[in-house]
Formats: structure tokens, C-alpha cells, sequence
């Protein structure tokens, strides 16, 4: 990036943060307008407690889906994200709904929303004009359907929506709660996680992405959503064929990892230690290591082998890069059914990742669930790769991997719409 380009950046992350507290104000002042009530408990518990509870529920036919997101900028309109929108706007266009995107940060930029609403024009039915777009910190004073369906699928959203049920703005039974991460993991010991936490179990229908996150949060929660509700990742499955038919060997053993070292949850660090261990266990051939997600200087792993970055892949280059890939180490220490060693696992390779509560070893023979700990992932890359040169056979897409995750999600939102309607 040039110094003109973060200059520009600088500029506008600066713009956002002002025009977000402006935002925030305004809507603290309409607070200051309402009557003291049950809601006043929660307000300044966090920005978000009482984003809501401004609204008026009006008794009449629904009219809108109202999918509930932290701020959103067209590069994050992947993986989460992705799935939360074409989810939303598929229930929408089964219920005859519109469906408004309601982020608590200024209104996205015009890219943004030309990037959102082209997502619901090619993965769904639901027309382009029947998307809207609103900031959360201007909802105070408006007007909503009693019968209207919320959809939060992040913490801080679901808390707002929490809050809204527990004074009586909204019905808990018309919230359907995309899960798809167990979020307090992300602020561990604090009273964001404890928030977190009571999300799961505020009386929402709560609809779970993949099954091994259903079985994670059922030892956490106990009673959760049955297995109708439980949908498989939103996988490229067009592009992974395409990535398993172009696939070619080669003398050398391609190991990828998935760095990115702005994202703890990616523990980063810890597959370096592991490439490391890998490196310097390897005895019976070479291997080439590449990291991808997002640019980091080059590390050197031992000997003079070089870790380089390659940074953020298009959409279409990362499925390039698996089809050139061998072994992926991809870590992740919540339990998000996390996209890169599915893809690479349905694509005809083999992932390497961490063992979490027992959910992960079981998915595939192509998949190695180790422990967190250097050593062991280390190893398991070895072995990965040592299993990719033995094995002379095809290496084709993997269609029952992909189904073992979960049910279709149109198949989930065709009962979710039976049920709301």
C-alpha cells in the first residue's frame, strides 16, 4: 500500500469513527426523550444494549426481514457474513418479505451496498429492489411490524435484540438467531462474554451453522436447536469441483497456511511454532510452505526454508491457490465452522487444524485434528504430507464431506418459513 493510499484510508477510518459517535449521540438523545422504564436498566451496558428499544411494534402484517449485522464494508461480505445475507434474503423471498440489512455503524458506502445486494441478486430469488439498507443508531422512533422477522447472527446484535425482547419491543418468537460461532470465546471472563452467553438461550430459534458447532455448543449450553436446524457451511461448491478437476502433482509437497496475524482466533504464532516443528522433521522429501489470509513479512522457518506471504487471495484466486495446494494448516480456536480445511478437505486435499472438544477428528480421513500445541500440529503436517505422497489415488471433490456438515440450507429455511409464517 503507498503512503497516498493510507493517508486515504487514515482519512477514512477517521470520517467513519466521527460520523458513527454522531450517530451514537443522536441516538442517546432520543433515550433521553423516552420514559424511565425497564429498558433504562440496561442502558450503557454496552453501545448496543439499547439500540432497539426506541422502536414501536405496530400491530400489523409483516412486511420485512431485518438481518442484524456489526459494521460491514464489501470486504467483509464473505464466509459470516455472506451466509448471514443470502440466509436472510432466502427467508424473505419464502415469506414474501422484504429484507432490510441493519448495521451499527454509519450507512455502508455505495460499493458496499452494490456488493450486497449483487450477492442476493446471484445466490437467491429475492428481487434487488426489495433490499434496503439502515444504521442501528437510527432506529429510535421508528416504526415496525409486530409480525416482522428479526435476524441477529453476532453477539452484539442478538444482544440488542435480547434487550428489545426482555422490555417488550419485540417478540423473542419472531427472532430467528443465525449461529454461527459460540462468541463469549471472544472475550473470555468479562461481561461481554457473559452477554454473549445469555444470547444462546433468550428464547430465539436459533438456526446453527454445521453440525460440529452444534455439537461444541451443546456441551456448553446443554439443550440447543434439534438437527432441523442445523445447516451445512455455505460452501463454493461449483468452485471446489472446478479446484479438485484442475488438481496436479508434483515432487514437491505444497503446504499452505491460513496466517493471518490480526486474528487471534487464527493463532497465528502457533502455526508458525508448527511449521517450524514440520520443517525440521521432515526427512523424506521437500516442501514448499506459502501462507495466505493476510501479507506478514516473510519468516524463516529453519535451514534457510522460507515461509512466504502471498497475503489476501481473491475470491476466485483462493480457489486457484487450493487447486495447487497439498496440505493445508488452517487453525481456528472457536469452533466457526471455518472455511479453509473444508475447502481444502471437499477440494481433494488434506487440512491439518486443532482439535476442539472432540468435534473436529471425526469429519473426514483428509482432515488431521491435532491438539493445540506445536508439536502435535507440527507432526500432523508431516504426516499430512507423507499421506499425500502415498496416495496415488484421484484426488476428487468430496460431495459426502460437504453433506456430513449439515442439512441444505434451503432445506432449514423452507421449515424456518413454515414455521414464522
Amino acid at each position: 500500500m503507498t503512503p497516498l493510499h493510507q493517508a486515504h484510508r487514515h482519512v477514512g477510518d477517521l470520517a467513519h469513527r466521527v460520523s458513527n459517535r454522531l450517530l451514537r449521540l443522536q441516538h442517546e438523545r432520543h433515550l433521553d426523550l423516552l420514559e424511565p422504564g425497564a429498558w433504562s436498566d440496561f442502558r450503557g451496558l454496552l453501545p448496543t444494549s439499547a439500540a432497539l428499544v426506541g422502536c414501536r411494534g405496530v400491530e400489523r402484517a409483516a412486511t420485512t426481514v431485518h438481518l442484524l449485522l456489526p459494521p460491514l464494508t464489501s470486504a467483509s461480505v464473505f464466509a459470516g457474513v455472506r451466509t448471514a445475507v443470502v440466509a436472510s434474503a432466502g427467508l424473505a423471498h419464502r415469506l414474501g418479505l422484504d429484507l432490510r440489512i441493519i448495521t451499527f455503524a454509519p450507512d455502508p458506502s455505495r460499493h458496499t451496498r452494490a456488493a450486497v445486494t449483487n450477492l442476493v441478486h446471484t445466490e437467491t430469488d429475492l428481487a434487488r429492489e426489495r433490499v434496503s439498507f439502515r444504521g442501528g443508531w437510527t432506529l429510535s422512533g421508528t416504526d415496525f411490524s409486530t409480525r416482522d422477522i428479526w435476524v441477529p447472527t453476532y453477539w452484539s446484535t442478538a444482544h440488542a435484540v435480547d434487550v428489545a425482547c426482555r422490555v417488550g419491543t419485540i417478540d423473542p418468537a419472531r427472532v430467528a438467531y443465525l449461529v454461527q460461532d459460540y462468541e463469549p470465546d471472544f472475550l473470555p471472563n468479562s461481561t461481554e462474554a457473559s452477554l454473549a452467553a445469555a444470547t444462546y438461550e433468550a428464547g430465539f430459534r436459533l438456526v446453527v451453522n454445521s453440525r460440529p458447532l452444534h455439537a461444541f455448543l451443546q456441551t456448553q449450553i446443554g439443550s440447543l436447536a434439534d438437527d432441523a436446524a442445523i445447516f451445512r457451511p455455505e460452501l463454493d461448491v461449483a468452485r471446489l469441483r472446478a479446484a479438485a478437476e484442475r488438481r496436479s502433482r508434483t515432487g514437491t509437497a505444497r503446504v499452505a497456511f491460513y496466517g493471518r496475524p490480526g486474528k487471534p482466533r487464527n493463532a497465528f504464532s502457533l502455526g508458525v511454532a508448527a511449521l517450524r516443528v514440520a520443517n525440521r522433521q521432515q526427512k523424506t522429501g521437500a516442501i514448499d510452505y506459502t501462507s495466505v489470509g493476510q501479507r506478514h513479512a516473510t519468516i524463516d522457518l529453519g535451514g534457510g526454508t522460507l515461509l512466504r506471504s502471498r497475503g489476501q487471495l481473491s475470491w476466485q484466486g483462493w480457489f486457484d491457490f487450493l487447486a495447487e495446494t497439498d496440505v493445508l494448516l488452517s487453525l481456528q480456536l472457536t469452533p466457526h465452522p471455518s472455511h479453509p480445511p473444508l475447502d481444502a478437505v471437499a477440494s481433494g486435499g488434506r487440512a491439518v487444524t486443532n482439535e476442539l472438544g472432540g468435534t473436529r477428528g471425526h469429519l473426514s480421513p483428509r482432515l488431521i485434528a491435532a491438539p493445540s500445541d506445536p508439536s502435535d500440529l507440527g507432526a500432523a503436517v508431516v504426516e499430512a504430507c507423507e499421506r499425500a505422497r502415498a496416495d496415488d489415488s484421484e484426488a476428487t471433490y468430496d460431495g459426502s464431506f460437504v453433506e456430513s456438515l449439515g442439512r441444505p440450507l434451503g432445506s432449514v429455511l423452507d421449515e424456518l418459513a413454515t414455521s414464522l409464517a
